[in-house]
């Protein structure tokens, strides 16, 4: 599924087990991409050329929220690997707790620190 965003204010968009590649297309809006349900899928944000994941170390940037997938309670529960010189980061179950993979393309030159301390909601 393909998502195009145009909103004018934050906004929080729920993901289930369906795969979704998702780009917002206004880029001046704060993201929380929240997982639910029991699995997640592959999930690509960020892969339309627009505006991408946003991730700043004043932890004000998008947010990916676990709060409420059960078993992943915090940033060790999960594995999260750099590609192409950390402008493309692949965040995937440490111990099994999703099969999926989601990945933020093109989100710049980003260090893990920052993400992890900055990007996510447990």
């Amino acid at each position: 599924m393909n998502a195009y965003a145009g909103f004018s204010g934050p906004v929080t968009i729920k993901i289930g087990e369906a795969e979704l590649d998702y780009d917002n297309d206004a880029g001046n809006l704060r993201e929380t991409f929240q997982f639910v349900g029991d699995e997640i899928s592959n999930v690509e944000i960020g892969t339309n050329g627009g505006a991408e994941f946003t991730v700043t170390a004043a932890g004000n940037g998008d947010k990916l929220d676990f709060s409420q997938f059960a078993g992943v309670d915090g940033i060790e529960d999960l594995a999260i690997n750099s590609a192409n010189a950390g402008a493309d980061w692949a965040i995937s179950a440490a111990d099994g707790q999703f099969e999926g993979t989601i990945t933020l393309t093109g989100i710049g030159d980003v260090e893990q620190s920052t993400l992890e301390a900055n990007a996510f909601n447990f």
